[in-house]
């Protein structure tokens, strides 16, 4: 049969009396009860911070004990309701472990035995319901004005710096199309003049951060072409064809919600290149710096 625990205080260094700190400890075990016989609570202090807290059952076994420090004697009444809560929680946990092993057993014939007639008219269970899959968002648009400094390897070496418009457009996941124009002079004499129009595919890596707040590389690769005036073989300058194809990789950062930076390398080896005798070099290097706003 179920008990109130007696409580026994042993407290040599105690910071209040025996009945005092009986009271606390009584106050944080309110409704505990033994799981069987009378089951005792005994609080030791071993020192004036230091309190023992030791559960025995109804035979005076030790079942469980606790050190408990306080860090002055002011937290004495504290120290003491721990050892109660901790005693009321062990005695929950051994009331609960009799109760359980006081339950009858049930033999398993008695578990898995169901009557033939209940089996024929059980429903069969529903088949579970497929998740929706979840609507695609909308491409993000983006809208860029880029400057860059370019160069020639191989054949006309000059340096070139322009100006640029781009169009960023998520088609698929993490591909995207990136569309562009460039002009662009050079800064050797005799001056050359250079117009191109390039389309990259781009795969996105976003850093772990949320949307639009933070780092993304994009790896692109996509064919060039364009017309720049050239320098022939007769010293006159003409204008020529320029057709190639090269990857190019950028580092873009937001600066607001819809408001980025960008920095861009790219390069293209020219298949088409002019005429004979002409030098145009057959890679072109170019470096971008731009800045790019969400319109979508």
């Amino acid at each position: 049969m179920d008990a109130t625990p007696a409580i026994v205080i042993e407290a040599d260094h105690g910071c209040a009396s025996a009945e005092l700190a009986q009271g606390w400890v009584r106050e944080s075990m309110r409704g505990t009860m033994s799981p069987r016989g009378e089951w005792t609570v005994r609080v030791t202090s071993v020192s004036p911070l230091h309190f023992v807290g030791a559960l025995e059952d109804e035979e005076h076994r030790p079942v469980a004990h606790r050190d408990l420090y306080a860090r002055s004697a002011k937290e004495c009444a504290g120290t003491m309701h721990a050892v109660g809560v901790w005693a009321s929680l062990v005695l929950d946990a051994e009331l609960l472990k009799a109760h359980e092993m006081a339950q009858p057993a049930v033999a398993p014939s008695e578990r898995t035995a169901a009557p033939v007639e209940a089996e024929a008219e059980a429903e069969p269970a529903p088949a579970p319901l497929r998740p929706a899959p979840a609507p695609l968002e909308p491409g993000r648009v983006e809208l860029g004005l880029s400057t860059s400094l370019g160069a020639g390897v191989g054949g006309a070496s000059a340096t070139y710096v322009g100006v640029g418009l781009f169009m960023f457009v998520d088609v698929w996941r993490r591909l995207s199309v990136r569309p562009s124009v460039n002009y662009s002079r050079s800064l050797d004499s005799p001056t050359s003049d250079s117009g191109h129009a390039r389309v990259d595919a781009c795969a996105r890596t976003a850093g772990q951060y949320m949307d639009r707040q933070g780092l993304q590389l994009d790896l692109c690769v996509g064919p060039e072409g364009g017309v720049m005036t050239a320098l022939g073989a007769d010293q006159t300058m003409h204008l020529r064809p320029r057709f190639g194809v090269g990857p190019a990789v950028s580092l873009r950062g937001d600066l607001a919600s819809a408001l980025a930076v960008e920095v861009r390398g790219a390069c293209s080896y020219n298949f088409v290149r002019g005429e004979s005798g002409d030098l145009i070099a057959p890679l072109s290097l170019r470096g971008e710096l731009s800045l790019s706003w969400g319109a979508r």
